[in-house]
C-alpha cells in the first residue's frame, strides 16, 4: 500500500475512533431519569415502523416484548403504546398493542396513543385572510442580526403580507435567549424589505410559544380583531397548534421555509425534539399556567 494512502487510512481510522468514544461519553453524560422511584404510573413504549404487511419490525417487537416484561414485573399498572401510521398504512400503536395482547396483558390495561404530529390540526377555520398574521420569535444571532430561522419566519411573514392574507403583522418575542429582543430583530428586517412601520407591531414580552400567543391574542384584542395565521418553522407548528386551540380567536398556521443551511439531521433534529413535546402534552397536558386561561 502507497505511503499516502496508509497515512490516509490511518488518520481516518483515528477520527472514526475518537468520534466513537466522543459519542459514548456524551450518551453516558446525559441522565436517563429524574427520579428514584422504581414502580411508576405507567410505561410509555415508543414507535418506530411496522414491516410492510403489517407484522411487528424486530426493533418494535423488541420495544413491545420489553414493555411486556416490565409491566409483568410490576413497575407499572399501564401500557401506553404511541406512534401512529408516520411511515405507513400501519398504525404503530395498534401494531404494538395487538403484540402485547397476544403475550397476555389485560385490554384495560392497554392504551394506544395513535396519533403523530400531522394529525394535529393546522387550523380552526376555513378563513383565507385574517386581521393579522403573528411571526413567532427565535432567538437573534450573538451580534444581533437575525438568525437562520428568524430571517426564514421574518421573509414568509413579509411575503404572506403582500400576498394580502392580512393587513397587520406581529412580530412576538422579547430578549429571550440573549439582549436582543427577537419582536424588534424581525420587524427591522420586515422594514428593511419594504413593510410600512404602520403595518407592524412589537410584542416584547413573550418569553416562551405560549406567552407569543397570549400577549398576540392581547393585541388583537385590544385591536377588535379576531382572527390570525400564525407563521413559524414547520416542526413548531404543531406544538402551536395545541396552545392556539386555548384561545377564542379563528386561526391557521403556516410554515416558513427551512433554513437553506440546515442539512437533513439538523431539521430532523428540531421534528424530534417537538416530537417529544407535543407527546408530553397529549398525554399529560399543559403545565397549570396563568397564560392558558381558556379551555382547550
Amino acid at each position: 500500500m502507497p505511503k499516502p494512502l496508509r497515512k490516509l487510512l490511518t488518520f481516518i481510522f483515528a477520527i472514526v475512533v475518537i468520534a466513537t468514544v466522543d459519542a459514548a461519553f456524551v450518551y453516558r453524560s446525559i441522565p436517563s431519569s429524574n427520579t428514584n422511584l422504581t414502580h411508576l404510573d405507567t410505561i410509555i413504549v415508543l414507535g418506530t415502523p411496522a414491516r410492510l404487511d403489517g407484522t411487528p419490525s424486530p426493533e418494535q417487537r423488541e420495544r413491545t416484548l420489553e414493555g411486556v416484561r416490565e409491566f409483568k414485573a410490576g413497575i407499572a399498572p399501564h401500557l401506553i403504546f404511541t406512534g401512529a401510521a408516520a411511515h405507513n398504512q400501519f398504525v404503530e400503536a395498534h401494531v404494538m398493542a395487538t403484540l402485547a395482547l397476544a403475550q397476555g396483558i389485560p385490554a384495560d390495561a392497554i392504551i394506544e396513543e395513535g396519533q403523530a404530529l400531522n394529525s394535529i390540526p393546522s387550523s380552526n377555520t376555513n378563513l383565507t385572510h385574517f386581521d393579522t398574521l403573528i411571526v413567532l420569535g427565535t432567538p437573534a444571532r450573538l451580534d444581533g442580526t437575525p438568525s437562520p430561522e428568524q430571517r426564514e419566519r421574518t421573509l414568509e411573514g413579509v411575503r404572506e403580507f403582500k400576498a394580502g392574507i392580512a393587513p397587520h403583522l406581529i412580530f412576538t418575542g422579547a430578549a429571550a435567549h440573549n439582549r436582543f429582543v427577537e419582536a424588534h430583530v424581525m420587524a427591522t428586517l420586515a422594514l428593511a424589505q419594504g413593510i410600512p412601520a404602520d403595518a407592524i407591531i412589537e410584542e416584547g414580552q413573550a418569553l416562551n410559544t405560549i406567552q407569543n400567543i397570549f400577549y398576540s391574542q392581547r393585541i388583537m384584542a385590544t385591536h377588535g380583531w379576531t382572527s390570525a395565521e400564525v407563521v413559524s418553522s414547520p416542526s413548531h407548528l404543531p406544538r402551536t397548534s395545541l396552545i392556539l386551540e386555548h384561545f377564542p380567536i379563528q386561526w391557521r398556521t403556516h410554515p416558513s421555509p427551512w433554513p437553506p443551511e440546515y442539512g437533513f439531521w439538523q431539521r430532523t433534529a428540531h421534528y424530534a425534539v417537538e416530537a417529544e413535546y407535543c407527546l408530553k402534552l397529549r398525554l399529560f397536558g399543559f403545565p397549570t399556567t396563568r397564560f392558558l386561561t381558556h379551555a382547550a
